[in-house]
């Protein structure tokens, strides 16, 4: 059985990459190294400089998340089957 494949602009893109298991397990590994960075100052700190930390945390979780995140104005191709076809013998 062979599946034609075309590709076309698809307008869910941003979703469908979002939802991804590969993306998923970039941002949770990022969210893990970044909160590890800043767990032993926010646990040392007092309530002022905690806050300050956890917002610090924050915007570089934001910051290294937009490297891997592709810019809202792109397009987005997606595969869409066109027809299945089965190979059979005459």
């Amino acid at each position: 059985m062979s599946i034609a494949m075309k590709n076309s602009i698809v307008e869910d893109g941003p979703q469908r990459f979002a939802g991804s298991e590969e993306y998923q397990a970039r941002r949770r590994e990022l969210e893990q190294s970044v909160e590890a960075r800043y767990a032993v100052r926010i646990a040392e700190a007092g309530f002022s400089r905690r806050l300050f930390l956890r917002y610090l945390r924050h915007r570089e979780f934001r910051h290294e998340l937009r490297k891997i995140t592709p810019s809202p104005h792109s397009l987005w191709l997606g595969g869409r089957s066109l027809h299945a076809r089965k190979d059979s013998a005459p």
